[in-house]
């Protein structure tokens, strides 16, 4: 479950570059990066996850031209409004992988949304359009800015995710027909997800700039007592990247 490390990383990129400069035609950067998070699964068999801490390399592609933007996000749209106060719509992909063994395989998918920010404060809400769970996210968070120095900024943000039954349903249940002697059937409704992360932001030159995030949340016993999970209801992830504006 990761559930937007890697979204909440991008927005706040986005975010930061509005603080940073004035608003331009376009803007794009690239670079690269490691995620990194506490694996909470149980045999996950879905390429190598199954340590007890995932590590990937990750590029980092951002792009935005107008009203429209292309990154880990997704694709969004801007209907109206500034970097201060706005609503746009989007595309992306959320979810989870999981493969256990004789299960079968819980896929991520394609979500369709729109979100609206007010100063510190966002929303967002999103629906699976592939299929795969048929689920809705709603996620409501504040984020604040600290200048430190003239090259270093940290980002503090609060969370809440709620997911609603036929999210956690498909990815965190048991069906009946993947019943074994060690896993029970087991059924979930839908839950809510606190979570906070702290970002600091390095500014190397004008163009080129280091990103850390270390994100936590705290699963739900309904959610960690699944018979695919550990148990555990921490979770903790991060990313330590770079990126350099072209």
């Amino acid at each position: 479950m990761t559930k937007n490390i890697l979204l909440m990383f991008a927005s706040i990129l986005l975010s930061f570059t509005a603080l940073a400069e004035d608003q331009r035609a376009w803007n794009a950067s690239l670079g690269a990066g490691v995620a990194f998070r506490k694996n909470l699964r149980v045999g996950n068999t879905y390429e190598n996850m199954d340590k007890s801490y995932v590590v990937r390399p990750i590029p980092i592609i951002q792009a935005s031209y107008g009203r429209f933007s292309l990154g880990v996000q997704g694709i969004s749209v801007l209907a109206f409004g500034d970097h201060t106060a706005n609503v746009s719509a989007f595309i992306k992909r959320d979810g989870d992988r999981y493969h256990g063994l004789g299960m079968t395989p819980r896929k991520d998918s394609v979500f369709v949304g729109a979100s609206a920010k007010f100063a510190n404060y966002g929303f967002t809400l999103s629906h699976d359009i592939n299929g795969r769970s048929k689920g809705y996210i709603a996620t409501a968070n504040y984020a604040k800015f600290f200048p430190v120095s003239e090259t270093l900024i940290l980002r503090a943000a609060l969370s809440l995710d709620w997911l609603d039954d036929k999210y956690a349903e498909y990815y965190y249940g048991v069906r009946s027909h993947e019943v074994t002697a060690s896993r029970r059937e087991y059924h979930l409704n839908n839950y809510f997800l606190p979570g906070m992360a702290i970002m600091p932001i390095i500014q190397i030159s004008e163009r080129s700039s280091i990103v850390t995030v270390i994100s936590s949340k705290i699963l739900p016993k309904e959610v960690s007592q699944s018979p695919t999970m550990k148990g555990s209801r921490f979770e903790f992830g991060g990313i330590l990247s770079y990126s350099y504006k072209l």
